[in-house]
Order: structure tokens, then sequence, then C-alpha cells
């Protein structure tokens, strides 16, 4: 997720870009540097739901402490009891320092330029979840009035994980614009959670030279 090109066959020179991404985190994507390397910051919105593992293991440990299984197996008005959770996508600050290489170098090949780069940094994450439980009348009942809500427990979660990422961004050296593609590796270390999971991500950026 580097950009620094430049339209200009002037190496070195300092850049910022701007653009959007896509993937895991999806949203606004920004980086100031050189050839050599930049600081990159991407704010978004995460939609790979990569923690169901902890919050599966959170959910049975919640439900370890609720009484409504008693409750509802008393009352013969109702049939059963729905479970559910209700998972926001979570909002995310990624900051990395990102070092840089050509693959296909501009003083050779004026046209194009094609880069690689790896780094890595911080992410914070920001997480509103429910856990919902309905109780379900039976039939003959309207369908409206089945499903009765009788607990919704919001949490809100704030983790902090550190991610190393490499990729590649290509550009033609006429136009303003540089894509890329990168993979990425993330590690959450907050609230003693070590899951470290793979994710990716691409767009476009467009430059803005400074000389």
């Amino acid at each position: 997720m580097v950009t620094l090109l430049g339209f200009s066959t002037t190496l070195f020179s300092q850049q910022q870009t701007v653009g959007l991404r896509f993937g895991d985190l999806t949203g606004i994507s920004y980086t100031r540097g050189d050839d050599r390397g930049a600081w990159e910051v991407n704010l978004g919105r995460t939609y790979l739901k990569y923690h169901n593992r902890k919050r599966s293991t959170e959910f049975d440990q919640w439900l370890e402490d609720q009484t409504f299984w008693q409750e509802a197996n008393a009352d013969p008005s109702y049939e059963a009891v729905l479970l559910r959770s209700d998972i926001e996508p979570e909002l995310a600050l990624q900051v990395r320092r990102l070092f840089r290489g050509f693959v296909v170098d501009p003083r050779t090949n004026s046209a194009t330029r094609m880069s690689w780069y790896a780094g890595g940094g911080a992410q914070l994450r920001y997480e509103r979840y429910s856990y919902i439980v309905y109780e379900i009348k039976p039939s003959p009942v309207p369908e409206s009035e089945r499903y009765i809500q009788v607990i919704n427990d919001p949490s809100h979660y704030l983790g902090l994980g550190m991610d190393v990422t490499a990729g590649l961004d290509y550009a033609l050296m006429q136009f303003p614009f540089v894509v890329f593609l990168d993979f990425s590796m993330y590690n959450r270390i907050s609230n003693f959670s070590f899951e470290p999971i793979a994710h990716a991500g691409f767009g476009a950026r467009y430059v803005f030279r400074q000389g």
C-alpha cells in the first residue's frame, strides 16, 4: 500500500498520495514519503469477521452466566429460545512504516514504474456487538408476535494490534495515479489475546508531487 511514485522522473522526491483502499480494511488511504520509504495511514471499516473464534468463546462464557434457560423451560407458553449475536463492522486505524525498492526502474523504463514494499506498524480497532435472546411462542400465534426479545446485551471492544505487510504498486508515468495490492498479517495483542490473522487489500491513489 505504498505509492510514492510520482509522475516525475525525479528520484527520491517527497510525495503525498491519497485514495481508496478495498479489502480488510476498506476506507481512505494516505501515504507520505519518497521512493525509498513512506508513512502510510489507513482509516476505514473492517468487514472480515476474523474475530469469530474469540467472539464464540466469549458468547459461550456469557451464556453460562444467564438464567433465561431455566425461565424459558419453566414457561409452557414458549417453545424455544433463539440466540444470535449482532456484530457491526469494526472501525480501524492503521499506521505503518513502509520501505520500498524498484521492480521496474523508471530510470531504465520511462513509461511505467513498479515497486515492491514491505514494512509494519500498528492498528487500533473499535467494535460494537450485542448478544440477543428471543423467546419463541408456538403456532398459531401470528408470525409478527412469535419472537419476543428478552435480552439485548450490548458491548464495546477497543483493540490494539501489530501488523506486517508486503505488496506491489504500479503506475503509468504519464498519469498521476498508482494502483496497489498488498498482503498483511495482523496480530491482536490487547486483552492478552494473540490471534495472527492474514488479510489483503487493493486500491488506487492520486499522487501529489512536492518536489
